[in-house]
């Protein structure tokens, strides 16, 4: 499909599609897996963390699993991808906002 421009399975476009020619190829089965922290520090809606007394720590910020208590007090082992979303966005948002504070100065 890469040497005929054309993704029928899957519709990638056709500027990414690069054939792959040359080997030695290898193949192995991978189940992906993700895993948190119980009980992690905790933040509030802007990704800032909180200190003991509930308060944002200046210039602070967490996202993924080990932010925001997400697992507060038991743990799925079945979750696997259940918690990549959280992960994504809260890191990217933690970023975010730590960078206008940066800028705020």
């Amino acid at each position: 499909m890469a040497k005929a421009g054309e993704d029928t399975e899957f519709y990638k476009d056709a500027q990414f599609l690069i054939p792959i020619e040359r080997g030695p190829f290898y193949a192995f089965e991978m189940i992906p897996a993700w895993y948190s922290t119980l009980c992690g520090v905790k933040i509030d809606g802007e990704t800032r963390v909180l200190g003991a007394d509930d308060q944002p720590i200046p210039g602070l910020y967490a996202g993924g699993l080990d932010s925001g208590e997400f697992f507060k007090d038991n743990y799925n082992h079945g979750f696997s991808g259940g918690c990549s979303g959280y992960s994504y966005f809260t890191g990217l948002f933690a970023a975010d906002r730590a960078t206008a504070y940066i800028k705020e100065g």
